[in-house]
């Protein structure tokens, strides 16, 4: 599976859990450091890669039934599929 590697970096990370796209987007232009990058295409762009993990069941898809944002949460597989 291949993923954007800074995105990787981001929530290979042991203390990023329980996250959703606007807190992986922050940590990626924050990492970038360009200021050419547009937030919301940055965004939909991890949000792509976030669904990648969720379909081969490293991530599992949460929102709150108060309409809250979604959440992104590692699973077991995670370690053994996304880290080398």
């Amino acid at each position: 599976m291949k993923l954007n590697p800074l995105v990787t970096q981001i929530i290979v990370a042991p203390n990023f859990n329980n996250f959703t796209t606007s807190d992986v987007r922050s940590a990626y232009l924050a990492l970038k450091s360009d200021s050419s990058l547009d937030s919301s295409t940055v965004r939909r762009m991890i949000y792509s890669e976030l669904l990648k993990l969720v379909k081969k069941d490293c991530l599992k898809k949460t929102r709150s039934k108060n309409k809250g944002p979604t959440r992104f949460t590692k699973t077991d597989v995670f370690d053994l599929k996304v880290m080398p």
